[in-house]
């Protein structure tokens, strides 16, 4: 049986996409091509690209503010023959999405389109701020939606988003989002500190320091609560002087700075809680690491990768912005050790499910093969 030649555009090389897109290597004929490399605020080990045997290309472009222009030479690639189309929707590679999704309806193969946007305070908050903005991007999504002919969503978020702006159900597939093992350091965790400072208990926050995390004002809510735990910052962003110079004299605070990946395991191992208090997260993989490495998680309602706590057990879910509640939830937690002990126990067995590759892939071959009996 003939494989099928599937183009997947996708805006730059993420390393945890790779394993996922190695899968759908296993049933189809895929070629991605990368919008860019890298943004500047990514520290992400690209090399890693060459370790895997799907075909791939960097498309020649430049980036102007969010958006990467690419060569118009995209187009013509994505006439040579496709049997299918999959794009993978993000604001900065939108000249390059219009460049496949014409050439898919020139060529009457089917479209798919992958996406990964969610409702939340904080997006309804920066298209108040930008009002002509907002109106553009609802344009691109209603006639990109209206063409694709099959929509993979990559959360429970994701096709409640799709939903409210009438995409027929019958159109969507859900998905979720992994942090493939392949890419996940073992951690050798020998002559690491298991504690921070005479802290009998760690939060730990592992993350980029940007306002939409929600980090300043946590930090704030968990200095002025009586949690009897540290609370480890681990990451850098546009807030870390900011927030070092407001809280680094508590004595409940510590910043670590950036980590490698090679610390992130000993980072999660020892820490008793993992917290992503964030007012968006189209997913947030920070989720998938912690409790891969057996850490309890609490998040929001604002990030996509809330659907893989179960409360209770796993961790907890919480409002987005309620930081009286996350440190209620929090303390409730810290000092009941009983509890505590139960839901690592927990997370152990269980958390690993949330790093397979083929658990990522899963929706995309479904996908396309819907998009090919629909077309025939």
């Amino acid at each position: 049986m003939k494989r099928l030649r599937v183009l997947l555009l996708h805006n730059q090389v993420a390393p945890y996409r790779l394993p996922v897109f190695e899968r759908l290597k296993e049933n189809f004929d895929i070629t991605v091509y990368f919008c860019e490399l890298k943004s500047k605020d990514r520290m992400w080990k690209t090399e890693l690209l060459r370790e895997f045997t799907f075909d791939w290309e960097v498309l020649r472009g430049m980036r102007v503010g969010n958006i990467i222009l690419n060569t118009p030479a995209l187009l013509f690639r994505a006439l040579r023959g496709w049997d299918a189309y999959l794009i993978a929707d993000n604001v900065e590679n939108i000249p390059a999405t219009w460049m496949v999704a014409i050439a898919s309806k020139i060529s009457g193969k089917p479209l798919i389109v992958w996406s990964e946007k969610i409702d939340s305070p904080w997006n309804r908050k920066v298209v108040d701020r930008s009002f002509l903005k907002g109106i553009l991007l609802k344009l691109h999504e209603k006639v990109l939606f209206s063409l694709a002919d099959v929509i993979v969503a990559y959360s429970k978020k994701a096709r409640e988003y799709l939903l409210k702006r009438g995409v027929s159900p019958g159109k969507i597939l859900q998905g979720l989002q992994v942090m493939p093992e392949e890419v996940l350091p073992s951690g050798e965790c020998q002559g690491f500190k298991g504690r921070v400072g005479g802290c009998q208990r760690t939060v730990l926050y592992l993350g980029y320091l940007r306002p939409e995390k929600g980090i300043e004002q946590f930090i704030q809510s968990f200095v002025s609560s009586e949690i009897d735990a540290c609370l480890l910052i681990v990451g850098t962003g546009p807030l870390k002087e900011r927030l070092e110079r407001k809280y680094s004299s508590s004595e409940k605070v510590v910043f670590y700075g950036y980590a490698s990946e090679n610390e992130k395991p000993c980072l999660y191992r020892m820490a008793d809680v993992f917290v992503l208090p964030t007012l968006r997260d189209s997913w947030g993989l920070v989720v998938n690491e912690a409790l891969y490495y057996g850490t309890p998680v609490i998040t929001t309602t604002a990030a996509g990768a809330s659907m893989v706590i179960e409360n209770g057990k796993t961790g907890f879910v919480v409002k987005a912005g309620d930081w009286a509640g996350l440190i209620r939830v929090l303390e409730e937690l810290i000092s009941n050790p009983k509890t505590l002990r139960k839901i690592k126990r927990l997370v152990k067995k269980s958390g690993k499910r949330y790093s397979r590759s083929i658990l990522g892939a899963q929706a995309f071959i479904k996908a396309l093969q819907k998009a090919f009996v629909n077309l025939n």
